[in-house]
């Protein structure tokens, strides 16, 4: 036996049914974005001019990295980031995080002062932008300072300790 629905019912049934229906949920980022961030950590914020020039400062302890973040003046993040020139005491990565640009500095271990680093980044369309960024390295906690030069030795001659025999036969006495 079999039973037909008018095409109006079989119309309704499907709307209702599609109304219970939840749309899916997107993937929400179990990573976090910050792992690894100094303690301390702050920067100028700066949005770089296409074709122009920008300058920031980070300051930051030497117990994780620090970024300078920057946006397109759209709000997107720029596609790509080269660095121009290398910091002296450390190291940065350029990478496109959660809707922004990060340049992110990491000191070498245990050294402190100042150093700085320029980058270029371009955006979808148009000219790079430079950015100069000064960055300033403080001790951070738990972080053993770096140990102090050993003293230099001064050069000395070694002896031999073992005793050394003579060759030479002397003559005998006699008495």
């Amino acid at each position: 036996m079999s039973y037909r629905l008018p095409a109006a019912a079989a119309a309704a049934a499907v709307l209702v049914l599609q109304g219970c229906a939840t749309a899916p949920t997107p993937p929400q980022p179990t990573e976090d974005l910050n792992v690894g961030i100094a303690k301390t950590c702050s920067f100028t914020p700066v949005t770089p001019a296409l074709g122009g020039e920008a300058s920031s400062t980070i300051t930051m302890t030497n117990d994780g990295w620090c970024a300078v973040r920057v946006k397109q003046s759209d709000g997107t993040p720029f596609q790509l980031g080269l660095l121009k020139v290398r910091p002296e005491h450390g190291r940065v990565l350029i990478q496109k995080l959660g809707g922004e640009t990060r340049l992110e500095y990491t000191a070498d271990p245990a050294w402190t002062g100042t150093d700085r680093f320029t980058a270029a980044v371009r955006p979808t369309s148009g000219a790079d932008a430079a950015l100069q960024v000064a960055v300033n390295v403080s001790m951070g906690e738990g972080v053993a300072p770096p140990p102090a030069p050993a003293p230099e030795k001064p050069a000395t001659t070694t002896r031999s300790r073992t005793p050394t025999r003579s060759t030479t036969r002397r003559p005998a006495t006699t008495q």
